[in-house]
């Protein structure tokens, strides 16, 4: 988790990821009430980016994660 220490425009990336990557970022203490800020597959290629206005104070959860392609 990552606790904004000012409000403002965030950028996160996995842009020099060696693997096909997700990204989301989520507001919320327990996960099956997470709020979602942003999610992304593949803005670079295959890797991921979310931008959003973060406000001072608030834990944002972030899950990067591997995709699989399946099938």
């Amino acid at each position: 988790y990552w606790v904004a220490p000012s409000s403002g425009t965030v950028e996160i990336n996995t842009q020099t990821s060696a693997i096909d990557t997700t990204l989301g970022v989520y507001t919320g203490t327990a996960v099956n009430a997470l709020t979602t800020i942003g999610s992304n597959d593949d803005f670079y290629g295959l890797q991921s980016r979310v931008v959003f206005t973060a406000v001072a104070g608030t834990t944002y959860r972030i899950s990067v994660d591997d995709y699989i392609r399946r099938g």
